[in-house]
């Protein structure tokens, strides 16, 4: 529930008028905070999970002792396997010695509701970045501030080079606790030089060709990340039919650009499953094979290995990532990143 508004407190509405918000494409001809464009039509899926604004977050400077925001959702949590903060929660952080610490998230599972994260420290100018809800849309912010204090954003760096993740749920940031904790949020601290955009879609990495020309028409785009196998190579031979054409669309129109295509990660079901291993094995090989075809653009990342040393202790139900999967992953993709 939001409380009434207090005369000893600043609200600050978040529009594109008003404020810049890192993370969407799309934000300024949205007017929205939705991931994708609403002037085109999509399937089911993709039109529903495209209202989440995952990974996207907003920076700004105030000299305030109090930060709070006033929040309006569509609805609560709903999700059985993953924390009311990690679906509809906002996360703040401040900017320490060039660092980014974490000062809380929003600890209610309402559609509404007002929340302050602190209040009584120092009235001194500090930089903070707040994340937006990984997995319900976000109608309405309010940013909530001391009367009287100062804000302002740093001035947007221009042809900043730009990261995309394209991939399912996992990059969608299911099913960590709190949405700073999402594998793609991790890679825009770890790497600051790049603007990180969340292109994960719930179930939906099926390697829609008009995903691939969105991302194909990314202005300043250096770096893709892609992990679909988990969505794609469950639906008949759509991973075999779809993937390098996919790439292909994308490279036309970006022959610099950096891919990163990541296979399964560890499934303990393998263990015990011929079947089931062998599909995960095939999968991998083909991915593997269409990387070698364009050795100066794309890496290929074995899912598996670049998680096996947490001993399958990194799932929340087998396939989605916990904080632990998802910081080791983006540990590992920022080191893999950085040597290009």
């Amino acid at each position: 529930m939001k409380t009434k508004k207090l005369s000893t407190r600043s609200y600050y509405k978040i529009t594109p008028e008003n404020f810049h918000v890192n993370g969407l494409l799309y934000y300024y001809e949205n007017n929205n905070f939705y991931r994708l464009p609403v002037t085109q039509k999509y399937d089911e899926g993709l039109t529903r999970l495209t209202k989440f604004p995952a990974g996207a977050y907003l920076d700004f400077t105030t000299n305030s002792s109090s930060v709070g925001v006033n929040v309006t959702l569509r609805d609560k949590s709903y999700m059985p396997h993953m924390t009311a903060t990690g679906t509809i929660g906002l996360d703040l952080y401040v900017k320490v010695d060039d660092k980014y610490v974490f000062m809380g998230t929003t600890k209610l599972d309402e559609a509404e509701f007002t929340y302050e994260y602190f209040k009584g420290i120092p009235k001194v100018y500090k930089e903070y970045r707040l994340y937006f809800p990984i997995y319900m849309e976000l109608i309405e912010l309010e940013l909530i501030l001391d009367k009287g204090a100062k804000i302002r954003q740093e001035e947007r760096k221009k042809k900043q080079p730009k990261l995309v993740v394209y991939g399912t749920s996992i990059a969608q940031g299911g099913c960590v606790t709190r949405p700073g904790m999402s594998y793609p949020a991790i890679l825009g601290r770890l790497l600051p030089e790049y603007e990180v955009f969340n292109l994960g879609f719930s179930g939906n990495a099926l390697l829609h060709p008009e995903i691939a020309n969105l991302i194909s028409d990314v202005e300043d785009l250096k770096v893709l990340v892609m992990e679909v196998e988990a969505n794609a190579g469950e639906v008949a031979s759509t991973l075999q039919d779809r993937l390098e054409d996919f790439i292909k669309t994308i490279l036309d129109k970006n022959p610099k650009l950096k891919i990163y295509l990541i296979s399964h990660f560890p499934y303990s079901h393998t263990l015990f499953k011929p079947n089931l291993k062998a599909k995960h094995l095939k999968h991998k090989l083909f991915q593997e094979e269409v990387c070698n075809k364009y050795p100066k653009n794309i890496t290929f990342i074995d899912g598996e290995e670049i998680l096996k040393d947490l001993d399958y202790e990194e799932t929340v139900d087998l396939i989605h990532l916990t904080d632990l999967g998802c910081y080791h992953l983006a540990k590992r993709l920022a080191k893999q990143i950085s040597k290009k």
